[in-house]
């Protein structure tokens, strides 16, 4: 599940994203479109869906991830995981200017 998550959100989306504003506005700076849309589906996806399993899930990350058993990390990790929440929105906004 991981890795077609990878793969959409890095692949198939963001290219998707490109090409539907590019036919839309040709002519347009083709660097700008990947940098737009990595930010928002690479990132700002990414960010979020880890963020909410690490907040619901600690124990996956804790034990998967970092290798560790012990039951305390689970805050830790679920500190990361607001702090992934928290940060998620800067970049899924970031397609969308003044």
């Amino acid at each position: 599940m991981y890795l077609g998550l990878v793969i959409l959100t890095m692949g198939l989306l963001l290219l998707a994203s490109m090409g539907i504003e590019y036919a839309l506005a040709p002519g347009g700076n083709l660097l700008f479109l990947i940098g737009k849309w990595f930010v928002s589906w690479a990132v700002g996806v990414r960010l979020m869906l880890a963020g909410l399993r690490q907040i619901f899930g600690p124990a996956v990350t804790a034990e998967t991830i970092f290798r560790i058993k012990d039951p305390d990390t689970r805050n830790v990790v679920m500190e990361l995981g607001f702090g992934n929440v928290s940060t998620a929105p800067l970049a899924l906004l970031s397609p969308y200017r003044t």
